[in-house]
């Protein structure tokens, strides 16, 4: 039991890091359209 835990826990944590990664690059994307228009 709690190896699954612990490996449910590294899933989480491994889908947070992927998230956080994608979100910069999202909001670099969504702001640059805005700075050339600026």
């Amino acid at each position: 039991m709690i190896a699954l835990i612990e490996a449910k826990q590294a899933l989480f944590y491994a889908s947070l890091e992927l998230k956080a990664q994608q979100f910069p690059a999202a909001r670099q994307q969504r702001a640059s359209p805005t700075v050339v228009r600026d």
